[in-house]
């Protein structure tokens, strides 16, 4: 029998790849709290390897198409004009760095797949903004990743008022990176753990848990996160800094544990399991 060997090209639009990994079955926790792994690692350096604490506002409202306006926003180092768009013009020219140079071993994967994913099924149009504020200097780019029906995407010279806008205590940060999402409703809710149709209240709690006890670490060495909501009802925004929640482990001090003893049979024999 003769084998034969059939060649062809291959060839793949970057906008339909990172369409087909925006597509993972993950909650809305997940892709969203790439965004503040990402303030976390973009804090400045003090003294030698020391870093300032991160300053991170999370801003959420209800709309009245069922979606939800998310703004991540951070004091962190921006993002260069080169980081965005390099002399060949490739848009979001992030991950190229060795990953050893971050904070967090991020490889910079993950904020193109997390505005992918937190933004599937939302209109082009209202996908996402990311302004980069690195001084003097201020720069916008508009999504869809890719350009809206595969048109090729800009980077725009902007000013301080598209830094400012929809902000509260970072408005006159000297520098960071505001990234602001529409997800669906459907999507958001994913971040309840119960199911359900959960209120808008309690999306809020479940989000402010999550961020607590994911970094918690984080929050104890004097880093802040503060999360802004408001309803369709609301007239104004509620606030509340996230505190740090301790997880059950053994080496934690201030969290009680609850010891049981269960009894097992393998093979016959009768075990004891603390």
């Amino acid at each position: 029998m003769t084998q034969e060997t059939i060649q062809f090209p291959f060839s793949a639009s970057g906008k339909n790849m990172l369409r087909g990994f925006s597509k993972q079955s993950h909650k809305f926790e997940v892709p969203f709290c790439e965004l503040i792994d990402n303030s976390l690692s973009a804090r400045k350096k003090t003294i030698g390897t020391q870093l300032q604490h991160a300053y991170i506002e999370v801003i959420v409202e209800e709309l009245n198409n069922g979606n939800y306006s998310v703004i991540v926003a951070d004091n962190g180092t921006g993002i260069s004009k080169k980081q965005i768009i390099d002399e060949n013009n490739s848009i979001f020219n992030v991950g190229h760095d060795n990953p050893n140079k971050g904070t967090m071993n991020e490889h910079g994967f993950g904020l193109k797949t997390a505005i992918m994913m937190l933004t599937l099924n939302v209109k082009e149009e209202d996908q996402f903004t990311l302004v980069s504020n690195v001084g003097e200097d201020y720069f916008r780019v508009d999504g869809p990743l890719g350009g809206i029906s595969g048109n090729s995407m800009e980077m725009k010279i902007t000013d301080s008022k598209d830094w400012k806008d929809g902000l509260f205590n970072l408005k006159e940060s000297p520098s960071g990176v505001k990234i602001k999402l529409e997800v669906t409703g459907e999507y958001f809710k994913t971040v309840d753990i119960v199911g359900g149709n959960p209120g808008f209240e309690i999306l809020i709690e479940r989000l402010a848990e999550h961020l607590g006890v994911i970094y918690n670490l984080y929050l104890k060495e004097g880093n802040e996160i503060y999360l802004y909501y408001k309803s369709k009802s609301d007239t104004e925004h509620q606030n509340h800094k996230i505190p740090a929640i301790p997880t059950p482990f053994l080496s934690n001090k201030d969290v009680q544990i609850d010891s049981r003893t269960l009894e097992t049979e393998i093979d016959g024999k009768k075990y004891k399991v603390k």
